[in-house]
């Protein structure tokens, strides 16, 4: 059965699922889901009702604006992208959701976890739909969506002085409110432990987002001078928000639920009371280091790992391998080299052979051959 109609109960990831699912069917940055042509053939409302997963105020949403649904989509893959990056030293690499590890078992087992990892994927998964939607607005790619209209031919101050609000100002009530609506859809009918973890993630992945809007400014003047000043407010690079969410996620608090009728989610096993654009999880992880598809793990054999000294704990192979070895070897690289421009108009490179160590876990079945190659 495919992992997206088992994923009904979680509804956020089964969208998430759908939407990076079926390579055969379109490319890893064209999901099938945003073909133009298969839209404007079986029209708004077919397509957005035959989507798995969707609750009929998604599907209405979906309806009402099959544009931004391109974008949502977007917003899930760049911050699919964003973790696997995070966490390319880790044991867990994100790599769950990649087209080649996609597992029904697994992926179930993980997603029904409430851990850490999974907090994380919740977190930037939603704070990718709101940069996603916000960028398109700006851009004018989305038809029911204008620049923020009350940062249009008005006058604010900074620490530098007074300046003109210009250009396109991200609208971002438009970005929180459309995320906040798809994102949190499901989970609003429950009030379980598990959907308020995911609903509080869900809100600090979207204020991660509000915290990091920039004021971008231009000059002015004669020669240079900046007499007068234009400032608008843009988002950063999302890779300054995986930074931010990563410092979360490596200080996660645990929680459970009030014994009272609020039923709120409280920290276990802290001093301090809980912060909205804190990371929350509610289950303790597993260590990652074997293919365990009860826990959702996809293991370390075969991971590439360092050998180096002054290499971080988790990417050393020591950790990475979970002390059960790793195999060393040399292997040799064609590389473009000596690059030159000719005129006209093109770069010439001369091929480099370069030697490379690399070290990789152990696997069960590894067999080793060559004389360059070590197992610790």
């Amino acid at each position: 059965m495919n992992c997206k109609i088992l994923l009904i109960n979680n509804l956020f990831f089964t969208f998430l699922t759908f939407l990076l699912s079926d390579p055969a069917e379109g490319t890893a940055t064209t999901p099938w889901f945003f073909n133009r042509l298969q839209f404007q053939l079986l029209g708004s409302g077919i397509f957005c009702d035959n989507i798995p997963g969707l609750s009929s105020a998604q599907k209405k949403l979906c309806r009402n604006s099959p544009d931004v649904m391109r974008d949502v989509g977007a917003g899930i893959q760049l911050a699919e992208e964003e973790c696997q990056h995070q966490f390319r030293h880790r044991r867990w690499n994100c790599s769950i959701f990649s087209y080649q590890s996609r597992d029904t078992t697994l992926f179930t087992n993980f997603i029904s976890r409430g851990s850490r990892e999974v907090a994380f994927i919740h977190t930037i998964a939603s704070a990718g739909v709101v940069q996603s939607l916000l960028m398109a607005c700006s851009d004018g790619s989305l038809s029911n969506c204008e620049c923020d209209p009350s940062k249009k031919n008005g006058k604010s101050r900074d620490s530098k002085g007074e300046f003109d609000w210009s250009g396109c100002s991200n609208n971002v009530k438009f970005g929180l409110k459309y995320a906040k609506s798809f994102t949190d859809a499901k989970e609003s009918e429950t009030r379980d432990l598990r959907g308020l973890m995911n609903l509080h993630n869900n809100n600090a992945g979207r204020r991660a987002i509000q915290k990091h809007l920039q004021l971008k400014c231009k000059c002015h003047g004669v020669s240079g001078s900046c007499g007068v000043r234009t400032c608008w407010k843009a988002t950063q690079d999302f890779a300054i928000i995986g930074d931010f969410l990563k410092t979360k996620y490596n200080r996660a608090v645990k929680v459970d639920t009030t014994q009272d009728s609020t039923g709120k989610l409280v920290a276990v096993n802290s001093n301090r009371s809980l912060r909205k654009g804190d990371m929350v999880y509610m289950d303790e992880s597993p260590d990652y280091c074997l293919h365990n598809p009860f826990v959702g793990s996809l293991g370390t054999e075969r991971r590439t790992c360092s050998t180096n000294k002054r290499a971080k704990e988790e990417e050393h192979c020591d950790d990475m391998c979970c002390g059960k070895g790793f195999v060393s070897q040399t292997i040799i690289e064609d590389l473009n080299c000596d690059c030159k421009f000719q005129w006209c108009c093109y770069v010439q490179c001369e091929i480099c052979r370069v030697k490379k160590d690399v070290s990789t876990c152990k696997s069960k079945h590894k067999k080793l051959s060559g004389n360059n190659s070590t197992v610790t």
